[in-house]
């Protein structure tokens, strides 16, 4: 009983099936392609951005980094999955639709693509225009203290001048030969998750557990490591949650130590430890900048009194320069300083 009916209507079932079908593979080949681009731009990004200068992490926040791997990369994984398909389609129906306006009317095609190709023109302006207030600014780096250091390593590339490591412009020197003739202990302490002789150690990997021990003694983290449950062998977290900050800068200063390298340089290497403590690690120190050339950059002048030439930066210029007493007896900004009349910032 009506098998035309029923041919129809099983082929129209056949046509939803079909279109059912096919919308699901193009869902799932859309997303496959998508995620596999979103991963392979976050893998050259890590890759491209562990060439990136120190300049740039410095003018770059952490938020605005991560937004670059999170945000950025999810917006053009979004255009692939989604944009770029319905352009497409939307470019298909277009040129269609112009062609059967082509056929019906000549002159009312002509009116429609004069107003779209004045629209698009009109489009195109406002977002130049826009776009001016969204351009991002950065703010220019200072030449302070510590990009002095930063310069020193070439994590900065110098724009005017020189600088002579040894009498070599460090521009002929390659980078990593360069750094490894330089020992850093900074205020951030980077310690990994390991033990206590592996973190020492990361100073130079083929050290010998006498050398990193040696090195810990130097140190004045000796005391405390030993007092530890397993000693040097304690395993301590990535995140230092097991260990006070003044013990984390221990274990990094024992790190240099143990690279032995001809040059240190120390950035507010003291300022996360107490007086006490500070006090502890003091000789240690001393002995650690015995037989090199240390910069050392501190805001706690104490422990800097011991240096053969000292000098006072102020808003990028050296203005004064000299021993500690040979300053003292001056009676200038470090004098003043010193003594605390004034604090430095």
């Amino acid at each position: 009983m009506f098998p035309e009916l029923r041919r129809a209507v099983a082929a129209m079932a056949a046509v939803f099936f079909a279109g059912a079908l096919g919308t699901l593979f193009y869902n799932r080949i859309i997303a496959i392609i998508g995620q596999k681009v979103l991963k392979e731009i976050r893998d050259d990004l890590f890759v491209k951005m562990q060439t990136f200068p120190i300049r740039f992490f410095d003018t770059h926040t952490h938020g605005d980094i991560m937004s670059v791997y999170t945000n950025d990369t999810d917006t053009l994984r979004q255009f692939i999955a989604q944009s770029l398909p319905m352009m497409i389609s939307s470019l298909v129906t277009i040129v269609f639709a112009f062609c059967f306006m082509l056929r019906f009317h000549l002159v009312l095609t002509g009116i429609v693509a004069v107003l779209s190709a004045g629209m698009v023109t009109a489009a195109r302006a406002m977002i130049r225009r826009s776009g001016t207030y969204f351009a991002r600014q950065q703010d220019s780096t200072g030449a302070g203290k510590t990009t002095i250091t930063n310069l020193i390593n070439r994590f900065y590339d110098l724009a005017d001048g020189k600088i002579r490591y040894d009498g070599i412009n460090i521009t002929k020197i390659r980078k990593t030969d360069l750094r490894r003739s330089m020992g850093m202990i900074l205020q951030d302490v980077n310690l990994f998750t390991g033990t206590v002789m592996d973190n020492i150690r990361y100073g130079r990997l083929d050290a010998t557990d006498e050398e990193c021990i040696r090195a810990a003694k130097l140190s004045g983290a000796d005391s405390f490591i030993t007092r530890l449950p397993e000693g040097y062998q304690t395993v301590i977290s990535g995140d230092n949650n097991n260990l006070s900050q003044g013990q984390c800068q221990l274990i990094s200063i024992a790190r240099a130590a143990v690279a032995d390298p001809p040059v240190m340089i120390m950035d507010e290497a003291t300022s996360s430890i107490d007086t006490r403590t500070e006090a502890i690690v003091q000789d240690g120190m001393d002995a650690l900048m015995d037989g090199r050339t240390v910069f050392v950059i501190v805001h706690r002048l104490s422990t800097v009194r011991n240096s053969k030439g000292i000098m006072v930066l102020e808003q990028g210029r050296i203005i004064e320069r000299g021993s500690h007493e040979q300053l003292i007896a001056e009676k200038g900004p470090y004098y003043q300083l010193y003594t605390g009349a004034f604090e430095l910032e």
